[in-house]
């Protein structure tokens, strides 16, 4: 979100939570998922294309994406991904994202093996970064619907 947006954003959250209207707030947070959820399809839907075929359906199956919303000093929204791993640890999303692919040498996993063959960069950001006018937009907009209502209520 940019600046200015983003200090809107936490200067209408905060009178929203000083005035007690936490349906408004809540609608405002609601807003921001549903403008953000096409985004995180998008991100889902492109991980056949940015990492090997027998790799995609485990990292679709385990990736868990999270709008996370901010209204103090640093006001904005936030897209967390984590990839938790059925032995207990975490994917290495980072990696991932700047086309490195780890894994075990034939399942030992005293020995590992760094892939850069079938990867592509940017698989969570490059979605993101394309969906970041509309999601912003939308905000904006949700933003001002909100603000209407709050000088209907006053």
């Amino acid at each position: 979100m940019a600046d200015d947006g983003a200090q809107q954003f936490a200067i209408l959250a905060n009178h929203l939570r000083a005035a007690g209207s936490g349906d408004l707030r809540r609608q405002l947070y609601d807003a921001i998922s549903t403008a953000v959820r096409p985004a995180l399809a998008q991100v889902r839907a492109g991980i056949p294309a940015h990492v090997p075929s027998g790799y995609a359906p485990e990292l679709e199956a385990d990736l868990k994406l999270d709008t996370r919303k901010y209204t103090g000093p640093d006001p904005g929204i936030r897209i967390a991904a984590t990839a938790p791993t059925p032995w207990g640890g975490h994917r290495k999303l980072a990696r991932i994202e700047d086309g490195l692919l780890n894994h075990p040498l034939f399942g030992d996993r005293k020995r590992w093996y760094g892939q850069t063959d079938g990867m592509v960069p940017k698989f969570f950001s490059g979605p993101l970064e394309a969906a970041a006018p509309a999601i912003r937009d939308a905000i904006l907009a949700a933003m001002h619907d909100i603000a209407v209502q709050i000088t209907r209520r006053a």
